[in-house]
């Protein structure tokens, strides 16, 4: 950036001296240029979820990612993390209102502040047994968790495709939001 305002001042310069005096009593003319730099537009946000939620061969497209203060696990703060395919907009208790389906598929990961995973919500049209959440604990685990610039971030995985109550579950999403 430097070389570039230097640069733009040389050329003035030299298109300053270059120019013929107007008669032969000239005084030295300093021309006062303004020079205003922008810098270039921040590229566009990452998607807030990517990857694969399969359940029975039906693939769900999640599309946004929040996380919210959740109840306590043994005396532990926990995180709500809130996968959904639909919007969470306006929704006072985005947690709740996932797990009762009010934004289609779903996934609502219950973690620890250093990422450790608790247990796992998982709402999905591809199921089937009955309607509703399945609540698990213990085969979705969390990989490659950050928490920085008031963000978390990280992969939740089941390591490949699983049984999980006669469901076949395949989840490798990997997400970033907002610190709650």
């Amino acid at each position: 950036m430097r070389f570039y305002v230097l640069g733009l001042l040389a050329l003035a310069a030299l298109a300053a001296c270059s120019k013929p005096a107007t008669h032969a009593a000239a005084t030295n003319v300093v021309e006062k240029i303004t020079v205003t730099i922008t810098p270039p537009a921040p590229p566009p946000a990452a998607v807030a979820v990517s990857g694969i939620y399969v359940m029975n061969g039906k693939a769900a497209a999640l599309t946004e990612a929040t996380a919210h203060k959740g109840d306590a696990f043994f005396d532990k703060p926990i995180i709500d993390l809130v996968l959904t395919e639909k919007s969470q907009a306006g929704s006072s208790q985005p947690a709740t209102d996932a797990i009762f389906g009010n934004f289609g598929n779903a996934l609502v990961a219950h973690i620890e502040e250093d990422g450790t995973v608790t247990g796992v919500e998982l709402v999905h049209s591809g199921r089937k047994d009955a309607q509703g959440s399945i609540s698990v604990a213990g085969p979705i685990k969390m990989e490659d968790f950050k928490s920085e610039g008031g963000q978390i971030s990280g992969r939740l995985t089941t390591d490949g495709p699983m049984d999980l109550f006669d469901n076949k579950l395949n989840i490798n999403v990997i997400f970033r939001a907002k610190w709650p």
